[in-house]
């Protein structure tokens, strides 16, 4: 993961999880301890101690519950899946920016000056030249 991304930007509110968690003891008649054994248990208490959860805690207990996290999330969790990849994104785009502005990368948030490089990422949006290696516009990659 790229050092200037804030961790705790890189998190979901821990409410859907446990609503879901709960549901799904109560609908199916199981403890906690039975539905999502030992190490679930453990995660799901430190996500409610917390009050969000990082991707790799809801994947899991969504695997556990046999449903996937978009269905409790949405685009929210489809966002974040794809924006906290480690590493630098590939922007389907480049372009330079023509406003002041802020990179759309969750934990990112570095400002964008007018006539700086940015790229363009699919459902996460404009992304400041750190998060996608940028240090001019490219050439043949649909500069504007």
């Amino acid at each position: 993961m790229l050092a200037h991304l804030d961790p705790a930007a890189l998190r979901l509110p821990a409410a859907p999880l446990l609503a879901a968690v709960d549901q799904a003891a109560r609908g199916r008649g199981r403890s906690l301890q039975r539905l999502l054994g030992d190490a679930g248990c453990v995660a799901y208490r430190r996500v409610h101690r917390a009050g969000t959860a990082s991707l790799r805690q809801v994947e899991d207990l969504c695997d556990r519950l046999g449903c996937h996290p978009f269905e409790l999330y949405g685009q929210a969790y489809q966002r974040l899946a794809l924006s906290a990849v480690p590493g630098l994104l590939t922007p389907d785009v480049v372009i330079s920016a023509w406003h002041p502005a802020a990179c759309d990368r969750p934990g990112c948030g570095q400002p964008i000056r007018p006539g700086d490089p940015v790229g363009l990422v699919g459902e996460v949006g404009a992304c400041c030249a750190a998060c996608c290696d940028l240090t001019t516009p490219a050439a043949g990659r649909g500069a504007a």
